[in-house]
């Protein structure tokens, strides 16, 4: 059997060098109005064509943004019956409504509006944000949507090889996710504090805990893990011999003092297992601490090697302006 690594994502959110959203009062006294579509740039006299920005405000039929360097703003009030894209970085904006939007190609779509039935494919990426309502959401090979908090989704599909990124506390009635599907589940440190990893010997052990957990979790609506009480679990999920959760529970306790509750109290010390329980508190692991101490470390690492060359090199001027460099030569 061939295993093939998964590429990693390279999330390509609005940042300094893309173009803001523009609000609607930037559009006058600089744009060209015709059939309820603003525009600005196109293509230069010269041939060039420059960034061209789309806006809309009213009923339209259908809209193909199928052109590099074009950015379309669907802005409160507009109703639109169909959005194609394959091209460009697009906006839906809070008020605006599209019944029908597929995306595919490099293109991407920020949501702040509704949508009826939204696409996902190739290798296009859409970011729903707060705010945003989504019908119906099929997510196809190779699209990656990101769903932030606040944002709401009746019901959807992840088809394998579809990619997602889903906040614990977006407002979703139901979504099925197919095997083969990458998807992960960011849970909101300010709602969820923290996030366990429990790493167990054998499946069979994680299947006996997983379903001791939730029938007990069922009846007392809390979840003991030996001397640790955990309220409000959520985002379980299972990746291999390791269960993962999260939890509203507030704790002065330290990362290690938790970890070292449940290990002895599920009876986790093994020699097979160099890490049978990880601690997240607001975000932030054991591990990631040693990797920025690590980084920390190897920064002045570097800034010491070059103030040592820095003065290697003062050294050999001061050694040629004294002549010393002449004698040990001769």
């Amino acid at each position: 059997m061939a295993i093939i690594k998964d590429s990693d994502i390279d999330v390509r959110e609005q940042n300094a060098q893309r173009p803001t959203r523009l609000p609607i009062q930037a559009w006058n006294p600089f744009v060209n109005a015709k059939d309820n579509i603003l525009s600005i740039g196109g293509l230069a006299k010269d041939g060039t064509w420059i960034y061209n920005f789309v806006g809309a405000t009213d009923k339209l039929d259908t809209i193909n943004a199928n052109i590099p360097r074009t950015s379309v703003h669907l802005y409160d009030g507009t109703y639109l019956d169909k959005f194609g894209i394959s091209a460009g970085e697009h906006y839906i904006t809070k008020g605006a409504y599209a019944a029908s939007v597929v995306v595919d190609g490099e293109s991407i779509l920020y949501v702040s509006g509704h949508i009826h039935s939204l696409t996902v494919e190739g290798r296009s990426q859409v970011f729903i944000n707060d705010g945003a309502y989504i019908d119906f959401l099929m997510c196809q090979k190779g699209g990656f949507v990101c769903i932030y908090k606040g944002a709401c989704i009746h019901g959807g599909i992840i088809f394998a090889d579809g990619k997602a990124k889903i906040s614990t506390v977006a407002v979703i009635n139901d979504l099925d996710i197919k095997p083969g599907a990458v998807v992960a589940h960011i849970p909101d440190t300010t709602v969820y504090p923290i996030t366990l990893a429990i790493h167990f010997r054998t499946k069979e052990e994680r299947n006996r805990f997983c379903k001791e957990a939730t029938d007990y979790y069922r009846k007392n609506r809390r979840l003991e893990l030996g001397t640790f009480c955990l309220f409000d679990v959520c985002n379980c999920y299972v990746i291999d011999n390791i269960v993962y959760l999260s939890s509203n529970t507030q704790t002065n306790r330290t990362r290690e003092q938790i970890e070292e509750m449940v290990r002895n109290g599920l009876k986790l010390d093994s020699p097979y297992i160099s890490n049978p329980v990880e601690v997240w508190l607001d975000g932030v692991s054991s591990r990631d601490i040693a990797r920025e101490e690590e980084a920390k470390k190897v920064k002045e690492d570097c800034k010491k090697f070059e103030e040592l060359h820095t003065l290697e090199r003062r050294v050999e001027e001061l050694k040629e302006e004294l002549g010393l460099t002449k004698q040990e030569k001769a």
